[in-house]
């Protein structure tokens, strides 16, 4: 399961496809949420559907965080901290990379769960919750590579 380079781990790698912060945390998030749905139609408690929906949304957001913390904290006491990007350009590629795919995946899923929970009247505080992530990506987003001026898409 360790790659060559430097014994990182196979999913560390993948992970790295999806770019700097806030790329690898929406896509786990939504992966995790995928997962707790499964286990919540499993484990059938005559939930309705709605509900196992919104829960498996609200689990997937704290089991993303955290997977991911853990990951970091490995990557920093083994001391490899990411790819290693040799050019400016090359780091801000990565870092606009995580940005766009941050947004992409965490606005539609985030912002789903948030109508979803208010169009059902489902609890208050998964509104909190997801709103809360859902700014939170955003200004990761802002501040890690999102161009605010002059960008070009495919630049």
């Amino acid at each position: 399961m360790a790659d060559e380079r430097g014994g990182r781990l196979r999913v560390d790698g993948e992970l790295d496809r999806f770019g700097g912060p806030p790329g690898p945390y929406a896509v786990v998030c939504v992966v995790m949420a995928v997962i707790w749905f499964l286990v919540g139609l499993l484990l059938d408690r005559d939930d309705g559907l709605t509900m196992i929906v919104v829960d498996s949304g609200g689990r997937g957001v704290v089991w993303a965080l955290l997977w991911l913390a853990l990951g970091w904290a490995r990557r920093r006491r083994t001391g490899s901290g990411g790819p290693s990007l040799p050019t400016a350009a090359a780091r801000r590629k990565y870092a606009r990379r995580g940005a766009v795919i941050g947004l992409g995946v965490g606005v539609p899923f985030f912002g789903g769960l948030i109508a979803l929970c208010v169009g059902t009247g489902q609890s208050w505080g998964y509104v909190v919750i997801f709103a809360v992530v859902l700014v939170a990506l955003a200004t990761t987003a802002a501040r890690a590579g999102l161009p605010r001026n002059g960008w070009v898409p495919g630049a």
